[in-house]
């Protein structure tokens, strides 16, 4: 009876730790959304330096991967402007305080007034730091567009 009873604590006890539920998820799709907003939208230094891990590793589709402070003045310094910024969701799995996130990142580029279509899929890893989600690596890939 008690080696029963403990099986069944441990068992609720261990899924209640790695639990996905979707609270966790929406706080860390809240920081993706926001992440995209501070590059794309409103360069934003302010908040990159919030959600940006310190040792991050940010990785672009044409191969160049950066560090946190490279990241950062790459981004307020990018000449190109974003429209119809839009972020698709494709997963987010959450294990303890990591979580993997795919989505698909689309948008109107301007880049010195030639337009043309940005569409990337991108994988980021986001940790809990110190009670904050923030981004210690991302990978993009274009995504052909016909």
């Amino acid at each position: 009876m008690k080696i029963g009873l403990f099986y069944i604590a441990m068992m609720l006890f261990t899924s209640t730790i790695f639990a996905q539920t979707p609270a966790v998820e929406a706080k860390v799709w809240k920081n993706v959304e926001a992440l995209n907003k501070a590059i794309f939208v409103n360069k934003d230094s302010v908040a990159l330096a919030e959600l940006v891990a310190a040792d991050v590793t940010y990785g672009h589709s044409g191969g160049n991967v950066e560090d946190k402070k490279t990241m950062i003045t790459k981004a307020l310094a990018n000449v190109s402007t974003y429209k119809d910024v839009k972020t698709e969701k494709v997963s987010i799995k959450v294990v303890g305080n990591t979580a993997v996130v795919r989505h698909i990142l689309s948008a109107t580029e301007n880049k010195e007034g030639k337009e043309s279509l940005l569409k990337l899929n991108v994988l980021q890893v986001w940790q809990k730091l110190y009670g904050k989600w923030k981004i210690i690596a991302r990978q993009s890939v274009k995504v052909p567009t016909n």
